[in-house]
């Protein structure tokens, strides 16, 4: 018995030992370094006048110091070197891979014709703003589909104006302050836009020609007023410019109510240059009122001040949305293909197209930005 089970040992000991010497047996596996390329992608250009670096691209792959194999694709539009350098051939795409033993990473390339950039200019140029008003100036490339447009963005006074490298720009600046924000493009040029804060100018000495607080009947200066709306200056003009936005300029409404177009004079009795201006409806109506109106300026003293459409040298400003809002709305005067309108006087048009959900006008203030030319 004793026998038996020292033979059984001897032979498990012995299967055990044949399995061991199996596993030596079997193929080792190789494994190789999984190559890794600092892009993913890269444009670049062919043609006349392509800069330096911008016709190839130097490719690394990692784990450095370890054979790798590159190949292009495409080598009619790309070729690639085996230290991994890249070189634009024609317009197009390629793929260039490169690989270890056994594992393989991919870049793509585009090949552009090189297109020079010979100008450019600025948009979205805001002349006066308000303060912590954040807006982006835009780049307008000359030509159009130039390839490349590196900008540099500076302001002259950063505490006034700041600007970020995509151009956008927040003003910090107090009343009369302004900053210059530059565009740089190397070897091409600079624009620049000079910017700073509205001022509010003083109503108090603005009259309306030919005004008569009792009377509904139209003017030199107005087309209607609704005196039926309590004691003055509710429903009359002069409600546009106490500062109290409770107040409020209203046509006539009772019979025979006034129909569009619906108009006012002002003299500024002064020479101002207009940068803006603000205007508030009247609070819970601003649906119902002018969706719209026409800004006109005046520069020098009328021929004949009592002919409100030929008599005065009228400049038509731009046309200008109410929003239907109760609150205050600045329109920024900010047309860069004409100077900033002086005036003696302002009119303000509220034509057909500009009709509301009633055929009434209201409005519960309106002012100016800009600066006195001449007292």
């Amino acid at each position: 018995m004793i026998l038996i089970m020292n033979r059984i040992k001897i032979f498990s000991f012995a299967a055990i030992a044949a399995m061991i010497c199996g596993c030596a047996k079997f193929e080792e596996k190789k494994f190789s370094e999984v190559p890794f390329v600092d892009v993913t992608s890269a444009d670049l250009f062919v043609g006349a006048g392509v800069p330096q670096g911008r016709g190839s691209i130097q490719l690394t792959s990692s784990p450095e110091g370890k054979q790798y194999t590159w190949t292009s694709l495409q080598p009619s539009v790309a070729t690639v070197s085996q230290t991994g350098l890249v070189t634009a051939v024609s317009v197009g795409f390629s793929e260039i891979t490169v690989a270890s033993d056994n594992h393989t990473a991919s870049v793509n390339i585009r090949v552009r014709e090189w297109v020079p950039l010979e100008s450019f200019t600025l948009s979205n140029l805001r002349r006066y703003v308000s303060w912590s008003e954040r807006f982006q100036i835009f780049v307008n490339p000359v030509p159009s589909d130039a390839s490349e447009v590196k900008v540099k963005w500076e302001s002259s006074d950063p505490n006034i104006a700041s600007v970020l490298e995509n151009g956008w720009v927040t003003y910090w600046g107090g009343e009369g302050e302004f900053a210059t924000i530059t565009a740089t493009i190397e070897g091409v040029g600079q624009q620049s836009t000079s910017l700073g804060s509205l001022v509010r100018l003083d109503r108090s000495g603005w009259t309306f020609p030919g005004y008569d607080d009792g009377s509904e009947d139209p003017t030199i200066s107005y087309s209607t007023q609704a005196t039926n709306e309590g004691a003055s200056p509710n429903g009359r003009v002069i409600g546009m410019l106490d500062g109290n936005p409770t107040t409020y300029w209203h046509s006539r409404y009772r019979a025979p109510s006034a129909v569009y177009p619906h108009w006012y004079i002002i003299s500024l009795n002064q020479l101002v240059e207009v940068h803006a201006l603000f205007v508030q409806q009247r609070a819970g109506n601003a649906p119902r009122g002018a969706t719209g109106f026409y800004f006109y300026t005046c520069e020098t003293e009328p021929t004949d001040p009592n002919d409100p459409v030929d008599g005065y040298d009228w400049r038509r400003v731009g046309e200008y949305p109410f929003r239907a809002i109760d609150d205050e709305q600045v329109v920024y005067i900010d047309d860069e293909e004409e100077p900033l309108p002086k005036a003696r006087y302002i009119k303000m048009y509220f034509d057909t197209k500009h009709i509301g959900t009633t055929n009434y006008a209201m409005m519960a203030e309106f002012g100016l930005f800009g600066r006195v030319l001449e007292d």
